[in-house]
């Protein structure tokens, strides 16, 4: 194992088979594969620590992708199909209230009664992915949609108990 950092670069940023450049993902992925190959071979004592060439060589920045999202005219054509049954109108509160809010869908099933709080505007609750409690305003829409919804199920917010779910319906439900 005689590899100098100008070979782990010349591997991690050379063009593949296909005889193209990699991407800087494609680049990252090549170096984790080596980082975590030269590890195995320290562990395993082959190696000293400070004969790792591959500790040398840089990582390029990935560019962030854009979050994907539905524009206004897509919204109001998902919404239009909806049926207008006590399942329709729940599923038009829930598109409504993650289009509005931003929640990953663990986070949206999470919200109960008790996530909803009332100081002059409606705010709700939610422990988002890093175990983090958040507070946000519910928008007005989403709110009147989840009323809807709840009285097309014969629920009402003022009835309800504080960990009753605000969707009668799993996470595992409700897919993209």
């Amino acid at each position: 194992l005689s590899a100098t950092p100008a070979d782990v670069h010349a591997f991690c940023y050379g063009p593949g088979a296909s005889g193209r450049e990699p991407s800087p993902a494609t680049v990252n992925l090549r170096l984790t594969a080596l980082r975590s190959f030269y590890g195995f071979l320290r562990r395993m004592g082959t190696i000293a620590d400070h004969a790792d060439p591959s500790t040398k060589v840089r990582r390029p920045k990935v560019p962030r992708q854009p979050a994907p999202y539905l524009t206004a005219d897509e919204l109001k054509r998902l919404l239009a199909v909806l049926p207008d049954k006590p399942y329709g109108i729940r599923d038009r509160a829930i598109i409504i209230t993650a289009a509005l809010t931003g929640l990953r869908r663990s986070e949206l099933f999470a919200l109960t009664r008790g996530s909803l709080t009332r100081n002059g505007s409606i705010y709700y609750t939610v422990r988002t992915k890093g175990g983090h409690a958040r507070r946000r305003e519910l928008p007005a829409p989403a709110f009147v949609a989840i009323e809807a919804a709840l009285e097309a199920e014969g629920r009402s917010l003022a009835t309800m108990a504080e960990d009753e779910p605000l969707f009668a319906i799993g996470p595992g439900s409700f897919s993209d």
